[in-house]
């Protein structure tokens, strides 16, 4: 429950950051918040106070980490955006897939324990980071304007 509030708090919050803010720097914040709440994971994890805080502030930072993509998303070609959305919500779910396999086969074979993937997962994340930061420095898009739905709109 605490990682979902977070979720919707980190959506929430997104939104206004991405209102007033480029969207490739509202994505740096999160992302080193989240490496930082994973590498604790086994630290945070140890008591039912901790845990749930945890668990929020981590939501949060992945609540804040789909709006700005969105954004950027939609900046690139708002024509194809139904399209741009729906292959990043199939990569966000590939790479959950993905991710729970090879936490899964880390667990198998290198016998890390569950709560010890913590540290492996912020080292993911800090990659991620460090790409974003890397691309990021590319001129991002313009904010995506407005296209009528129909054409009599766009005559008025």
């Amino acid at each position: 429950m605490a990682w979902g509030i977070g979720i919707l708090a980190g959506n929430i919050i997104a939104g206004r950051l991405v209102d007033r803010h480029d969207p490739a720097r509202v994505l740096t914040g999160p992302l080193i918040i989240a490496a930082v709440a994973l590498a604790l994971t086994s630290v945070a994890t140890t008591t039912l106070v901790s845990t749930p805080a945890w668990a929020a502030v981590w939501g949060a930072a992945l609540g804040v980490v789909v709006v700005p993509q969105q954004h950027r998303l939609i900046a690139l070609s708002p024509a194809a955006a139904p399209i741009l959305l729906g292959l990043n919500s199939s990569a966000i779910y590939v790479g959950m897939a993905l991710g729970g396999a090879l936490g899964g086969l880390a667990q198998e074979w290198l016998a890390i324990a569950p709560a010890a993937m913590g540290p492996p997962a912020a080292g993911v994340t800090t990659l991620a980071l460090l790409y974003h930061l890397t691309t990021a420095r590319r001129r991002a898009p313009a904010a995506p304007q407005p296209t009528p739905s129909t054409p009599e709109k766009a005559e008025t």
